[in-house]
């Protein structure tokens, strides 16, 4: 009788190199804030048990797969690392800048003109120092009829009717992700008969 032979197989190993997925919902990217609080958070899947979640390097807890950390944020750019492993050692991470705008970083630094004459073409152009000069608008919240304001360049155009001789006043508002200002001055308005006379 000949002999039996087997034919051996090995066990099959799958070995997981897929990380984690992180998705974080706050704060979004470029996010640009006045106030210190935020919080951090998101979601973490994965096939496999996750073993730990941190922002900072400061574990969070994961609940039905949503984390979530309430924290600080001082003056300037603040960077946030969101860090997930699972079982198998793989990891993924996410890093998000967030800016906090210091108080009072909004300022309009250019002088407003004192005077205009009944039928000539008035300029101003209104110059603001901002810690985030790309969201940067230009309105009028008060202002004499005819007058307008171009709501990205800060450029005000006006020119006075005649019957708009005298004192005008002008408040022009200024406003940014972080907040708004605004400056207020008096047009003094001469017809041209009154000017030439003083002239």
């Amino acid at each position: 009788m000949a002999g039996n032979s087997a034919t051996f197989k090995s066990p099959s190993v799958n070995i997981d190199k897929t990380p984690p997925t992180v998705v974080l919902t706050s704060p979004p990217a470029g996010f640009i804030t006045n106030s210190a609080a935020l919080t951090v958070g998101g979601t973490v899947t994965d096939k496999d048990p996750i073993a730990l979640v941190s922002v900072n390097g400061t574990p969070v807890s994961l609940t039905n797969g949503a984390f979530s950390l309430n924290t600080s944020l001082t003056s300037g750019s603040n960077s946030f690392t969101v860090t997930a492993a699972d079982i198998a050692g793989n990891t993924t991470t996410v890093i998000r800048t967030v800016m906090l705008l210091a108080p009072g970083s909004l300022t309009v630094v250019s002088a407003p003109p004192a005077a205009a004459v009944v039928g000539n073409f008035l300029q101003y152009q209104v110059i603001a120092e901002s810690a985030d000069p790309g969201s940067l608008t230009f309105s009028l919240l008060k202002a004499p009829s005819g007058m307008a304001i171009d709501s990205k360049s800060g450029l005000l155009a006006w020119t006075p009717g005649s019957d708009q001789a005298g004192d005008q006043a002008v408040t022009i508002e200024a406003q940014d992700s972080g907040g708004k200002t605004s400056q207020s001055f008096t047009l003094s308005v001469f017809g041209k008969s009154r000017l030439q006379r003083a002239a």
